[in-house]
């Protein structure tokens, strides 16, 4: 009986940490449950009431997004327009930290010592269970109608046009945000064995996952194939090795050609699948048909690095952000130009505090997750080039969260229970 509630424990444990990275839409009767909105308030009070004191480091950060925040509310109240776009995010952000650091407590606390690479395999887990959700919704439509009994599920994030087709499987958003979080799944998939004890799981399920979290790239959009070059390309400069560079290849190839094939061969249907595959390969297609690396994105993003007129607005911005109904929209979509017409440079700055914490603080504590997380917060800084990908919300702030915490919170195993786990380790494999 206890081996059976040890594992429901973990179960749930892992169930939370898979609600807490996807934020799925719950249907319960006639009402929609937004996980979003009633996990991190939740896991908020239960971490106060569960953990007995808050890491040191880990305040310093969340005393810089306060910092933050209480910018964000004060310029609200004096500011000539009403827009609380960036205020919630960083909310948002403020409730995601402290409810990842009481999952990942939980983790420490059941698995001891192997807390880290058992976090890592929930996190690939749960984009993995997406990938594979938003595969059925397209290719088997009796599944799409059952799932949508329990949940709010669309198969497109965007309709406007052909080329921005894009699907989202269960978060509560996803594109360019979504797509990265399959990346990070890839780059964490290839990172365990950096922090396992014990040897990996069966080759056939490393395919799989690999397979699914690239397919969720590809249905999402392509910022995740932007983050998988950058990170291999790093990985490669410093680690070279032929044998991974060719298996690396290998698994580029075999994409790049099943996807030519598949939109040459289909070239005339015009479904949810293949809309948004093209989409993903549109700068292979242009550089086979044209042979110009481009992409209306590309095109369209070299439009948006504009500024405010008048010294005023440029210092301390006027309180729009450019999306909100009923204010003047803002032609782009960069984080950075979204922020100094808010807030301004003065706002900008304060804005980047919490990135130079994060950068500080992983610097400060050598570790497994120390050189992700770099390159965690230094793709963040780029992406932020693209859109925003401040404290989102599609899985990209939880992750970045729950590897930040597990890094603050290794190496202090100080009982032989922390080291063990109070419930993993006692049960038989």
């Amino acid at each position: 009986m206890q081996r059976f509630l040890n594992k429901v424990g973990l179960f749930l444990l892992w169930l939370l940490l898979f609600i807490f990275v996807i934020t799925p839409v719950f249907k319960l009767g006639g009402m929609k449950v937004f996980a979003l909105k009633v996990f991190p308030p939740l896991l908020s009070v239960f971490a106060f009431a569960y953990l007995k004191q808050l890491p040191r480091k880990f305040l310093v950060l969340l005393f810089a997004l306060i910092l933050v925040l209480s910018f964000s509310l004060i310029h609200y109240t004096i500011a000539a327009y009403k827009d609380n776009t960036f205020l919630l995010r960083v909310g948002v952000g403020i409730l995601m930290l402290i409810g990842a650091l009481l999952i990942v407590s939980l983790f420490k606390r059941a698995y001891g010592s192997a807390f880290r690479v058992k976090l890592i395999d929930a996190i690939i887990m749960s984009t993995t269970i997406n990938a594979v959700v938003m595969c059925l919704q397209i290719l088997y439509p009796p599944f799409l109608n059952a799932v949508s009994m329990f949940f709010e599920i669309t198969v497109l994030l965007n309709g406007r046009t052909a080329m921005v087709e894009r699907i989202n499987g269960l978060t509560s958003s996803g594109g360019a945000v979504l797509s990265v979080i399959f990346a990070f799944s890839l780059i964490l998939l290839h990172f365990r064995k950096k922090v396992a004890e014990k040897p990996g799981p069966k080759r056939w399920l490393v395919m799989v996952v690999i397979a699914m979290n690239l397919v969720g790239i590809l249905l999402s959009g392509r910022s995740g194939m932007i983050v998988l070059a950058l990170y291999f390309s790093f990985y490669f400069l410093s680690n070279f090795s032929l044998a991974f560079l060719i298996k690396t290849l290998s698994i580029v190839l075999i994409v790049v050609i099943s996807g030519l094939y598949v939109l040459d061969r289909y070239s005339e249907n015009s479904n949810t699948y293949l809309l948004a595959l093209k989409r993903s390969f549109e700068i292979v297609l242009r550089l086979r048909d044209e042979g110009a690396l481009r992409t209306d994105s590309s095109d369209s993003l070299m439009t948006m690095f504009i500024l405010p007129e008048g010294t005023n607005h440029l210092f301390l911005g006027d309180g729009n952000f450019g999306r909100t109904e009923g204010l003047t929209y803002v032609n782009s979509d960069v984080f950075y130009v979204r922020v100094i017409y808010g807030l301004g440079f003065l706002g900008l700055l304060v804005f980047l505090i919490p990135f130079l914490v994060l950068a500080a603080l992983v610097l400060s504590k050598k570790g497994q997750f120390q050189s992700l997380l770099l390159f965690i917060v230094v793709m963040s800084l780029i992406l932020n080039l693209k859109e925003v990908f401040y404290f989102g919300t599609a899985g990209y702030t939880q992750i970045l969260c729950l590897l930040l915490t597990a890094h603050l919170l290794s190496g202090h195993e100080s009982s032989k229970s922390d080291k063990q786990g109070l419930i993993a380790d006692r049960m038989p494999e």
